[in-house]
C-alpha cells in the first residue's frame, strides 16, 4: 500500500531545496524536527500554497488555478482547483482538520491552531482517519499547521511520539489563516468537507472513483478572524465538487439533497456567526456546516448526473468585500 506520508516528504524535500525561490523559511529545531515557515514571518507565494496543498493529500492529486467571476460585478477572482485520486485516503486520512495542536496556544484573537495532513494517517486517532481502514506505517510523517505561530520542541516532540516517528524525520509546515499560501490550502479542502458530509449522510464513499472541487480564493487579509470568515464563507458558499462514482442511482438519489449546505438548518447563516457561537474554536463549531455549496455526482455505471445545492454569491460578497 501507498503511504501518504512518504509522497508528501517527498514534496517537502522540494520545497526545501527550493527555500529562497518559494520564499519559505526552513528551521531546524533542536531535536532535529523541520519546522518550515510558508506565511506566519515570510511571504509565501502562489507556487508555495500550491506544494502546501499537494502535501497537506499526501501527492494524491493535483492542485490547479482557475478564475471565480461575480455575476453584475466587473470582478474576477482568483479559484483553487483540487483533482483528487483515492480521496478517502488523500481527504479523510490525511488533509482532513482533525489534529487538535493543544501544546500551542490560541492567539491573541482566541483562534487555536489547526492541524491537518498525513501525519494523522499516521498516528491514526482523530474519528475521520479512524472511521477507514487505511493507516500509514511511516518512518517520516507530515504534519501541516493552520496558524499564526510557529512550533517548538515540545510540539514536535508531542506529534513524533504520536506518529510513532522519532523527531528527526518530522516535518511541520505552518501558515496562517491570514497568508496567501494559509488562504489557499483552506480553500483547497473542498473535497475533503464534502467527502466526509457524504459518509456522515449514509453514502458510502468507498463507492467514489476521483473528486474534483473549485473554490474562490478570498482577498487576503492579516487579520487571523476575518481571514478565518472568509475562506470557510468561501467553502460553505462558493464551492462546487463534482464526484465520478459507481453504484446505483438509487444510491445517490436517496441522499444528494441532504449533502449541501442548503440542507442544514444553518443555511443562510454567517460562519462568522457560527464561529463566534463556538468561542473562536474550530472544533467546537456545529458540525452541521462541515460541507460545501454544490454537489454534482457523475454515475459511470449509468451515465446519469445528479446535483444539488446552489452558490450564493451575495453571502460571499457579504464577507469578502465588507
Amino acid at each position: 500500500m501507498f503511504s501518504v506520508n512518504q509522497r508528501a516528504v517527498c514534496i517537502v524535500k522540494d520545497i526545501i531545496n527550493n527555500e529562497e525561490e518559494l520564499n519559505v523559511k526552513v528551521i531546524k529545531l533542536k531535536n532535529g524536527a523541520t519546522v518550515i515557515d510558508m506565511g506566519v514571518e515570510v511571504g509565501g507565494g502562489w507556487i508555495a500554497a500550491k506544494r502546501f496543498c499537494e502535501a497537506t493529500i499526501g501527492g494524491l492529486g493535483e492542485i490547479k488555478w482557475s478564475t471565480f467571476h461575480f455575476p453584475g460585478k466587473d470582478l474576477t477572482l482568483p479559484a483553487v482547483e483540487a483533482y483528487i485520486d483515492n480521496p478517502i485516503e488523500a481527504t479523510l486520512s490525511s488533509q482532513f482538520s482533525g489534529w487538535r495542536v493543544t501544546e500551542m496556544p490560541p492567539n491573541e484573537q482566541g483562534i487555536a491552531p489547526i492541524g491537518s495532513g498525513p501525519a494523522r494517517a499516521a498516528a491514526y486517532k482523530d474519528r475521520p482517519a479512524t472511521s477507514f481502514p487505511y493507516k500509514d506505517t511511516t518512518h517520516e510523517a507530515v504534519l501541516a499547521i493552520q496558524g499564526t505561530q510557529l512550533p517548538d520542541e515540545e510540539v514536535a516532540e508531542k506529534v513524533a511520539a504520536d506518529c510513532k516517528i522519532s523527531p528527526q524525520n518530522l516535518y511541520i509546515l505552518v501558515a496562517p489563516t491570514g497568508s496567501l499560501v494559509g488562504c489557499v490550502q483552506v480553500c483547497a479542502r473542498n473535497v475533503e468537507p464534502s467527502m466526509w458530509r457524504m459518509h456522515n449522510k449514509g453514502f458510502d464513499v468507498s463507492k467514489i472513483i476521483s473528486g474534483y472541487g473549485i473554490s474562490p480564493i478570498p482577498p487576503v487579509t492579516r487579520d487571523e478572524l476575518r481571514a478565518m470568515d472568509r475562506v470557510n464563507t468561501c467553502l460553505l458558499y462558493g464551492t462546487s465538487v463534482y464526484y465520478v462514482v459507481d453504484c446505483e442511482d438509487e444510491e445517490i438519489e436517496a441522499v444528494i439533497d441532504s449533502f449541501p449546505l442548503s440542507a442544514s438548518y444553518l443555511y443562510g447563516t454567517p460562519f462568522i456567526e457560527i464561529f463566534e457561537k463556538g468561542n473562536r474554536d474550530f472544533y467546537e463549531i456545529d458540525k452541521d456546516v462541515h460541507t460545501v455549496a454544490k454537489f454534482t455526482m457523475n454515475n459511470q455505471r449509468t451515465g446519469r448526473t445528479f446535483s444539488a445545492g446552489v452558490i450564493r454569491h451575495d453571502m460571499l460578497e457579504q464577507s469578502l468585500f465588507t
